[in-house]
């Protein structure tokens, strides 16, 4: 999702990084400057786009970054019905963001 987020904003004209962090706690071992180098330090908004909890993103995109992630439970469903619940739509996302 974030990929094809991404490409979209491209092509209206926004530079877009995606970064992947698999495990915060490998992430957070690294020394500082690496972190800056992958996370970037002139960034106007950092996004966490997670099929999970939006717990520890934080720390990472600063208080004013948004998240589009699940914060609750209990839901089933088809999973392009999720996707729809919980706002992983792509163009909802590339709305939010332009």
């Amino acid at each position: 999702v974030a990929l094809d987020v991404a490409k979209r904003l491209e092509q209206k004209g926004k530079s877009v990084r995606v970064v992947s962090v698999p495990s915060f706690e490998l992430f957070d071992r690294q020394d500082k400057t690496y972190q800056q180098t992958v996370l970037g330090d002139n960034v106007g908004q950092y996004w966490a786009i997670e099929a999970q909890s939006s717990f520890g993103w934080h720390r990472y995109i600063g208080r004013d970054g948004i998240t589009v992630c699940v914060d609750d439970f209990g839901k089933s469903a088809p999973s392009s019905d999720l996707v729809k619940e919980y706002g992983f739509d792509i163009e909802k996302i590339v709305a939010l963001a332009t």
